[in-house]
């Protein structure tokens, strides 16, 4: 904690906050990714310093998808989520720059803070310090 707001520690031991996150588990071997990966939608932070409570922060965003009437919906090519990627569609999460390598490309299911009673699978196109999200089902499926 510098000047009341909070920034990363060099090391553990350095450390005056430690965020804790609670992550989804797997749908159908797929995982269940937050918008921030710094911040998925439950997490609390705890600190051990007399100066505040023991917890510094929290959040939570839970909102239960409908899996007693799951959907059956086409994905498109990793192809076509690429090229709507190239032409600024998707939605970049972390560094950004002119030019990004991608090392990775998988599908996984989004849960956003929005409520929503369904997790929407995505292409997570992903390198060294970034990751981007473009919706997997084709735009006439909306």
């Amino acid at each position: 904690i510098e000047g009341g707001q909070l920034v990363k520690a060099k090391s553990l031991a350095e450390s005056q906050v430690v965020r804790v996150g609670f992550g989804r588990a797997d749908l159908e071997k797929l995982p269940i990714l937050s918008v921030d990966a710094e911040k998925p939608n439950v997490w609390v932070e705890i600190t051990p310093l007399r100066d505040f409570k023991r917890v510094f922060q929290a959040s939570f965003f839970f909102y239960p998808a409908d899996s007693a009437n799951p959907e059956t919906y086409p994905v498109k090519t990793a192809k076509a989520a690429f090229d709507e990627l190239t032409q600024g569609q998707g939605v970049l999460i972390g560094e950004k720059a002119s030019q990004l390598e991608i090392r990775r490309i998988s599908l996984a299911y989004l849960e956003t803070v929005a409520p929503m009673n369904f997790y929407l699978p995505v292409y997570v196109f992903a390198g060294d310090n970034f990751a981007s999200f473009v919706i997997a089902i084709p735009s006439e499926w909306f």
